[in-house]
């Protein structure tokens, strides 16, 4: 009786959204409805959380292989769990609980891991000068009682949102190969990689601010920081890397880079070009999978709904290898591996591969973030 409740509830809730949509233009309607119909529901819930327990158990068998992308996006699954769990442990079934809970102990355990080898790095003088801030951005992510509850999944930005066929994005975008040899250039985006890292790094030196006041706090950053998220790329990793500040800025220091409506308005406005690329990537064979994979996991963050269909994330999905990570070329396998392990406690690698080359760590790390997003969504929505 309760799924029949909440699923009445939301059919009115989209014909609501059909109809103001139907305003903006007739032909859009049939797009829209197609992304409702695919959103995740509580029958997905087992295939998200069992692909997580995949992850999860890569890493606790391979716990060299954890990074700073890794770390994070483990810290934001134990704060997504922590947020469902706080906020409706009551009527959730108790073995979801029970298994929420067994993923939260699994996921601080690995996080421990990774803090315990920064900690001794630090400590020991034992970090190289390139991974001294990558220690510092570590930092945002170190108590998830302390971080910023995510907004409540939404439809709100899906009405404002013009629909495009594969043509129409050509036509934005250019030929795919142009475009792809544009985004393969991540030296030329802005911010870069470098410059990301480095605003992220400042940003992680300040305390989180607390809510005393009726304004948020203005993080403290140098100017170029916020140029960057201004006017930087308007595709790319270059966009992906301006959401990025605007999203730890909220959830892990509790401030906003200029004010809170114009942080709002930037990230709802930078997540409507990113859905457009997304789609156009989508529409393309998901040829590149690693940048769909971090638009759906940012802009799902901020609690945009209509990014999370189950054509777009178990088509990632399908990514997943037999040992739980991910690897970009779903053809590739990792039948030559020979499953050595690195015994020294607190080892770390440094090469963007594991298994020898059969999985990549950046995407392994962003699928951890996307279903998170998408497990929260189920569970806010259907339960």
């Amino acid at each position: 009786m309760i799924f029949f409740k909440y699923r009445t509830c939301l059919q009115i809730f989209y014909f609501i959204i059909l109809n103001i949509i139907s305003l903006n233009g007739e032909d859009n309607i049939q797009k829209v409805q197609e992304i409702l119909n695919d959103l995740p529901k509580a029958s997905d819930l087992e295939d998200y959380l069992l692909f997580l327990d995949r992850i999860l158990d890569f890493y606790m068998k391979y716990k060299f292989y954890i990074d700073i992308n890794s770390y994070s996006t483990l810290f934001i699954f134990g704060a997504s769990v922590h947020q469902v769990l706080k906020n409706q442990r009551e009527t959730l079934p108790s073995d979801l609980v029970f298994r929420l809970e067994k993923m939260f102990n699994k996921s601080k355990t690995l996080c421990d891991y990774y803090r315990a080898y920064i900690e001794r790095g630090i400590k020991e003088h034992e970090l190289e000068k390139s991974d001294i801030n990558t220690a510092k951005i570590s930092y945002l992510f170190h108590n998830v009682s302390a971080w910023i509850p995510f907004e409540k999944f939404n439809l709100e930005l899906l009405k404002r949102t013009k629909i495009y066929d594969r043509d129409e994005l050509e036509t934005m975008y250019g030929p795919w190969e142009r475009y792809a040899k544009s985004i393969s250039s991540v030296k030329m985006c802005i911010p870069s990689e470098e410059q990301s890292d480095s605003c992220v790094g400042l940003l992680a030196r300040q305390p989180t601010f607390l809510s005393i006041h009726t304004s948020l706090a203005k993080c403290n950053l140098p100017p170029y920081c916020r140029l960057y998220v201004q006017h930087g790329s308007d595709f790319g990793y270059g966009i992906m890397h301006r959401l990025l500040l605007l999203i730890h800025a909220k959830h892990s220091r509790n401030c906003v880079l200029f004010s809170e409506k114009e942080d709002n308005y930037l990230r709802d406005k930078l997540c409507s070009m990113v859905y457009n690329e997304c789609r156009y990537i989508a529409l393309s064979d998901f040829v590149v999978p690693d940048l769909l994979t971090e638009g759906i996991a940012f802009c799902g963050a901020i609690g945009h709904a209509h990014f999370l269909t189950n054509f777009w994330v178990k088509s990632l999905m399908m990514h997943q290898t037999a040992d739980g990570c991910m690897m970009v070329d779903q053809g590739r396998g990792d039948d030559n591996f020979d499953r050595e392990f690195v015994t020294d406690k607190y080892t770390i690698t440094d090469d963007a591969e594991m298994l020898n080359g059969s999985c990549i760590k950046h995407m392994t790390a962003l699928a951890i973030y996307v279903v998170s997003n998408v497990f929260r969504y189920i569970v806010e929505t259907h339960y």
